[in-house]
């Protein structure tokens, strides 16, 4: 089956790493040769999925991963969803990988349902990615693949509509903010930044 069809989303709010709705970032390796497994590269395939191009992973060791074209800053952005397909796993654990400056990365635990596509979105902050610099994220990487409780490597896991968005609704706010009426030949007057 196709992963879920992405609701209409104004494209300045989207940092798109793999969605076909959307503009994704140039120079994306899905593959980066990590040393996860011994049958790199064709530990990733692109099979359709209901007509739709997913990045699949089999026999990939216990990790798995991506190194996006660019540093990407999401300090704005409050979302980060995507969609995985796994006929046996249970679980697995996503995590977001700051390298410039130095490595830093932090993780989630996403459950999944085996069978079906499971669609996640997650809370982009402090929070949910406790000392993670937003503003320059540069990988990601999938690792422990459960089932049930046992971990297990060397399955078949899909991922579709890899994205961070900004919810509708959150635009900053600028307070009060208030421009007085001026016309051609008033006296000059200044703008103060609201506080």
């Amino acid at each position: 089956p196709a992963a879920p069809t992405q609701p209409a989303r104004d494209p300045a709010d989207v940092v798109s790493v793999f969605a076909s709705v959307y503009s994704e970032i140039a120079g994306t390796d899905f593959n980066p040769n990590w040393g996860q497994t011994n049958n790199h590269p064709n530990n990733m395939t692109t099979p359709l999925y209901g007509g739709d191009e997913v990045k699949q992973y089999q026999n990939t060791g216990g990790y798995q991963g991506t190194r996006i074209g660019q540093d990407i800053d999401v300090s704005v952005i409050n979302k980060l969803h995507v969609d995985i397909y796994s006929p046996t796993l249970t679980s697995l654990r996503l995590f977001l990988i700051k390298t410039t400056g130095g490595a830093f990365e932090t993780s989630v635990t996403i459950p999944l349902t085996p069978g079906e596509w499971t669609s996640v979105n997650i809370n982009v902050n402090e929070t949910t990615f406790p000392g993670l610099d937003l503003t320059l994220i540069r990988e990601i990487k999938y690792d422990q693949f459960k089932i049930g409780a046992a971990l297990t490597n060397n399955q078949i896991f899909a991922i579709d509509n890899f994205y961070f968005y900004r919810e509708i609704g959150t635009a900053p706010s600028l307070g009060e903010f208030t421009v007085p009426a001026a016309v051609l030949g008033d006296a000059p007057f200044a703008l103060t930044p609201p506080s």
